[in-house]
């Protein structure tokens, strides 16, 4: 059993030092690839590919669903096409008016 004192409701153990700053941490997130897959990131953890992207001044991300890279690498192209084709002044659009004018 150790001695401890309590401090501000926080128990503070007197046989370790709290130094928070120098403990190493592990990666979670890597950059991967080069300027044709910029934009590709890899969650360590599970090794699932992410897209991250700025597309109008806005930071979009996505899950690409694939542990694969040759897959997250045309599935960020997918999603880098997919936000070029959005017309951004239609977004606020209601049901009725989407409607309109399709008729």
């Amino acid at each position: 059993m150790f001695t401890g004192l309590r401090y501000s409701n926080a128990l503070v153990r007197e046989d370790k030092p709290m130094n928070h700053g120098s403990k190493k941490t592990k990666k979670l997130w890597s950059k991967v690839g080069g300027s044709k897959t910029s934009g590709l990131y890899r969650y360590e953890p599970s090794g699932m590919y992410f897209a991250r992207l700025r597309f109008r001044s806005t930071l979009v991300r996505r899950k690409l669903d694939t542990t694969d890279f040759a897959i997250a690498k045309r599935k960020l192209s997918d999603f880098r096409r997919d936000l070029e084709r959005t017309d951004a002044t239609k977004g606020n659009m209601s049901f009725a008016a989407v409607l309109q004018l399709a008729q």
